[in-house]
């Protein structure tokens, strides 16, 4: 026989249906930034933190050095070579 569930069973299985609001702005986000379909939706679904997360492929594809750049970042190599091998030694 079918018997209902009660409201803790019901919501447990409700919000493993459906994703929480984080997942739609992850996802969003990263397809602004030109990731791929694919790569946005799952790490959206992805329930990893901040740190776990930068080392992943929608991370490298959609914060591209370029990109990185366009938002006035300092590139830590370029700061180095210039330090270390200045124009006027050259």
């Amino acid at each position: 026989m079918f018997e209902p569930l009660s409201f803790p069973q019901y919501f447990r299985c409700w919000l493993a249906v459906y994703p929480s609001p984080s997942f739609f702005q992850a996802y969003f986000n990263l397809l602004a930034l030109g990731t791929q379909l694919g790569t946005a939706l799952r790490a959206g679904l992805n329930r990893s933190g901040p740190w776990a997360m930068s080392r992943r492929l929608a991370a490298h594809t959609g914060l591209t050095n370029k990109c990185l750049k366009d938002q006035g970042l300092l590139s830590v190599k370029e700061l180095w070579v210039k330090i270390h091998y200045p124009a006027t030694a050259r």
